[in-house]
């Protein structure tokens, strides 16, 4: 294709008055690239489900092609003719050159598949694709159905269940039925989904299909699908949707009636979960599966450990919080980022795919070994369920800098029993808040030699009426862990949660529950979070000051 316009193309150069060589340049990176083609087949999806429509393209890239031959689609239907594309573009200097083949195709039967390779010629010399496999799954029924036959053509908004629980996936569909011909069905409105949170399906299977009701034969074509979530129990109503079809009538001059179709509301019945709700439930509900994977199975005692886990479900993703793992006392375990989210439709229904990442400190050398496990709620078995991943071994070498960690209330521990009647005394806490006053005053009095600024503000702060200094001391990590350590103590038995519960999210929870202010907690979370940095980081913030004041503060509110 190049050689041909070559001539072309330089009556253009001196047209314009261009130098020959650089597209002499240009032609010979051309047919260089354009010696590489590549032929390869592309399938719409991997997983398709019996009678649904799919797409298989063949795409050549970097040569024009001639004599295309397919593969024999065995047991596979057309679903129509192939469509041809080609394009000759040039970005950047680079020239691209696209062909494919386009073939829409439906299976009628579940079962694995092979779609064989295709042939093309090229320059003379035979290429072919490589073979793809895909799974075709037996289609869920939809269990819905009209509430009642509306005459010759009447449309429905049906629901695949009648109930669910707040989270669970649910397909509302609206369909067409009809005993009369008619031309165009165009959708003009669709309820609000109040109260539920809502995704359009586009996959969805829309050939005409035929449904007896009442002894009468109707022809049955799906117009639209949306997969709801709920949000709350109770009792949900979904409004209705209208759509104008063309009847045929031989009256009419034009020889077509527009008709406008409404549909009945539709019910949906949320019930709530069941108690009682086990220690630890992400909040999940739906199907769920996950993989675990960490960076290495070797590191030191100064390096850092990283858990990936994939996480995979069809229920509602905003619902769905970020799984703890408890890693054992040799780890410190902290909040994992989100690296990749991705919500696409499989099958009959939506599906969420979210990437997480943890970060696991080591605390101790040795051959360690934790389990991460998984707590959701299931619809189908109306039960709780737990994920368990393969157990995750890691050895742990004494590394250079030597952190300081009490190994004696490990973060990330298995939960503790909460049948302890004697954390709930009040006394224990008005007790349990002044040893933490008099804890670290007495730690700065034996100190005063080392931390000379620190023990100054500490004996000037009784005296003084104006607002809490800024604090800008730094103070060194063992100082920040006394301050963590007491923190910590005070949180267990104050809101009565076990050391392995103990983190920002369940501590703001229940301070905020506690009709404390939300800007107050933020204050506790924010020292919280500058402790930490200087025990676990290696960074001691210039505000301990600040910091213990705070805290001192915001506990004695609580």
């Amino acid at each position: 294709m190049v050689r041909r316009n070559l001539p072309l193309l330089f009556r253009l150069l001196r047209a314009q008055k261009m130098r020959v060589l650089p597209l002499l340049l240009l032609c010979a990176t051309t047919l260089a690239w354009s010696q590489n083609p590549v032929f390869k087949t592309e399938l719409e999806a991997t997983e398709v489900a019996t009678g649904t429509p799919f797409t298989v393209t063949f795409t050549l890239e970097g040569a024009e092609g001639k004599r295309f031959i397919p593969p024999p689609f065995d047991q596979l239907n057309s679903a129509g003719g192939v469509s041809e594309s080609r394009g000759f573009t040039i970005i950047n200097g680079r020239t691209s050159v696209k062909q494919s083949w386009t073939y829409t195709l439906e299976a009628r039967q579940p079962g694995d598949y092979t779609i064989g390779s295709a042939l093309v010629t090229v320059n003379g010399k035979q290429i072919s694709t490589n073979p793809v496999r895909f799974r075709v799954a037996e289609r869920k029924p939809f269990r819905g159905s009209p509430s009642a036959a509306g005459g010759d053509v009447f449309i429905a908004g049906e629901l695949s269940i009648p109930s669910a629980f707040p989270g669970q996936q649910v397909i509302w569909r609206l369909t067409l039925y009809t005993r009369v011909a008619i031309e165009g069905a165009d959708l003009i409105s669709l309820p609000s989904f109040d109260g539920l949170f809502s995704q359009e399906r586009k996959r969805f299977e829309a050939k005409v299909n035929y449904q007896t009701i009442k002894g009468v034969k109707y022809a049955v074509k799906v117009l639209h699908e949306e997969s709801l979530f709920p949000q709350t129990s109770g009792e949900v109503v979904i409004g209705e949707a209208q759509v104008r079809v063309g009847l045929q009538n031989p009256n009419s001059f034009f020889g077509v009636k527009p008709v406008t179709l409404t549909s009945e509301p539709a019910r949906l019945r949320v019930n709530p979960l069941p108690e009682p709700i086990p220690e630890g439930f992400s909040g999940g509900v739906g199907a769920f599966s996950w993989e675990v994977s960490t960076d290495t199975t070797a590191i030191t005692t100064d390096g850092a450990l990283a858990l990936s886990v994939v996480l995979k479900g069809n229920g509602d993703a905003r619902r769905f919080g970020k799984p703890k793992i408890y890693a054992g006392p040799a780890f410190e375990v902290f909040e994992p980022s989100v690296q990749e989210e991705e919500t696409y439709e499989s099958l009959d229904e939506m599906v969420c795919v979210r990437k997480m990442e943890y970060v696991l400190l080591p605390k101790t050398a040795g051959n360690h070994e934790f389990i991460p496990q998984l707590s959701y709620f299931n619809p189908d078995s109306n039960s709780y369920c737990m994920l368990t991943a393969d157990p995750v071994r890691i050895a742990v070498s004494q590394g250079q800098i030597a952190r300081e960690v009490d190994m004696a209330e490990p973060v990330t521990e298995e939960p503790e029993s909460k049948t302890d009647s004697f954390f709930t005394s009040p006394l224990l806490f008005a007790g349990i808040l002044a040893a933490l006053l008099c804890a670290i005053l007495l730690f700065f009095y034996l100190k005063r030699k080392k931390t000379a600024p620190v023990t100054e503000i500490l004996s000037a702060s009784p005296v003084r009426k104006e607002p809490v200094p800024s604090g800008n001391v730094i103070a060194s990590a063992a100082t920040y862990g006394e301050l963590l350590r007491a923190l910590h103590s005070f949180l267990c038995a104050r809101l009565n949660l076990p050391t392995a519960r103990l983190n920002r999210d369940d501590v703001y929870r229940q301070l905020l529950s506690r009709g404390m202010a939300p800007e107050r907690v933020q204050e506790l979370i924010t020292a919280w979070d500058d402790c930490e940095m200087a025990v676990y980081a290696g960074a001691a913030p210039d505000k301990f000051i600040r910091d213990r004041e705070t805290i001192l503060s915001v506990l004695a509110e609580i």
